[in-house]
């Protein structure tokens, strides 16, 4: 239904908007720290430097399939640890919500497919007794006698 699917939207959106807010402020440091290369540093902000860009990137990490080239340097030349939060990330949204929310569509797709059964047997239903009444009413027009 529509409301499902309006709702199942703004939970996905707002997790997505957690977690981009989340990354951008825990690389918040990353940026200055001179220690990670330059070139590894101007693509953390250019990814995840602001609070739009780093939604922007979820966003496309979310649905674009190529998560791991987002998480990629990040884990490696950033800091291990976020491996942890794409891990859960990964498995929280890109797989729990995901088959939740087609579960969601499969129950109402079966609910419909139900009904259409349903009234597909009354329509059957009210063939059956019409064919009985046409054939009642032949008979009854060919009993002349009366006897039955």
């Amino acid at each position: 239904s529509f409301m499902a699917l309006f709702w199942s939207v703004i939970l996905l959106c707002i997790v997505m908007l957690m977690g981009a807010l989340f990354v951008c402020q825990g690389l918040s440091d990353v940026y200055d720290d001179e220690a990670i290369a330059l070139a590894d540093r101007q693509w953390a902000f250019r990814h995840y430097g602001t609070p739009l860009r780093s939604t922007y990137t979820i966003f496309e990490l979310t649905f674009s399939g190529c998560w791991l080239s987002y998480a990629r340097l990040l884990v490696d030349k950033v800091n291990p640890a976020w491996s942890m939060f794409f891990f859960v990330y990964v498995f929280a949204v890109m797989f729990a919500m995901f088959r939740i929310i087609s579960a969601l569509f499969l129950r109402d797709a079966l609910a419909l497919a139900a009904q259409d059964h349903e009234v597909a047997l009354l329509a059957e239903e009210a063939k059956k007794k019409q064919v009985a009444d046409k054939l009642a009413t032949f008979f009854k027009q060919a009993d002349t006698s009366g006897d039955g």
